[in-house]
């Protein structure tokens, strides 16, 4: 047995179920706990994060995140803040060539507390999110107006989920790079980060209303699901490109237990199968 594996090799081996040194260990450190943990606080990007965890001899990861969804260059957007019946809300319009979408959330005491995010690649490990997010886990419980409604929504939806080009495409490749470089350096596992599908479900409708659907409109269950699997299948094509070693799917909600095994099957079965096959 090789007692001298480093961290990638340790995960990878494990992987594909062959004798390792020790089980490896990943800790997942989220941006909500650097308000808790003076040292975490400390970290400035990912990599000071990795290289402290390697010290502690756990098995750290560098990571990209696939693209973010970009909105098509004819969508506009305003974003607003007001006050209203005694709460304060914020809301943001994409105004599409197919007409407008609204999301409002109520901004409570803790939003900002757990509004925070660790999708980059480069730079600081946890950022704000100043108002509404298009996908995110503090929406649903805040909502007052969900971001689709109904099948007449999915056209002016599909605008919204383009992806990246230009400029921004090329900061993009360019950070991944130099993520895999550090990976590389450090001998850790080059992590992408994360497909996803169903889950949208739940941030961007109102998911009672939207589980009642699977039965009696699965035409707007399918072309949801679809505008979100066509959009992370050019994201994880971008990816693979770059060369990763592992892709991590964000499973929390797309899950028999939430959809049920028979809409499972039909609506998320096929759609993970075509992720897989393309990885």
């Amino acid at each position: 047995m090789n007692t001298n594996l480093s961290s990638r090799e340790r995960i990878l081996a494990t992987c594909a179920h062959q004798p390792v040194d020790h089980i490896p260990l990943h800790l997942e450190v989220h941006p909500s706990y650097l308000q808790y943990d003076p040292q975490v606080g400390t970290w400035r990007d990912q990599f000071e994060r990795t290289d402290a965890l390697l010290a502690l001899d756990v098995d750290a990861m560098s990571e990209v995140w696939l693209p973010e969804p970009a909105c098509h260059p004819d969508v506009r957007v305003r974003t607003w803040r007001e006050e209203k019946g005694g709460e304060v809300l914020l809301g943001k319009e994409y105004l599409t060539p197919a007409g407008p979408l609204r999301q409002i959330i109520r901004e409570t005491a803790d939003l900002y507390t757990w509004h925070k995010i660790n999708r980059n690649t480069r730079g600081p490990i946890a950022d704000l999110i100043d108002g509404v997010g298009l996908l995110e886990d503090v929406n649903p419980s805040r909502s007052v107006e969900f971001l689709v409604k109904g099948p007449e929504d999915l056209p002016r939806m599909r605008y919204l989920f383009q992806p990246l080009s230009g400029d921004a495409l090329a900061r993009w490749r360019a950070d991944a790079r130099y993520a895999k470089q550090e990976a590389e350096k450090r001998r850790v596992i080059f992590l992408a980060r994360r497909t996803y599908c169903g889950s949208a479900l739940l941030w961007l409708t109102d998911v009672v209303e939207a589980i009642c659907t699977f039965k009696t409109d699965p035409g707007f269950v399918d072309g949801f699901l679809q505008i979100i699997h066509d959009w992370q299948m050019v994201t994880l094509s971008r990816v693979l490109e770059i060369g990763v070693d592992m892709v991590t799917r964000f499973g929390y909600y797309d899950i028999p237990d939430f959809w049920g095994r028979k809409y499972f099957d039909h609506y998320l079965r096929p759609r993970m199968d075509a992720e897989a096959d393309l990885v």
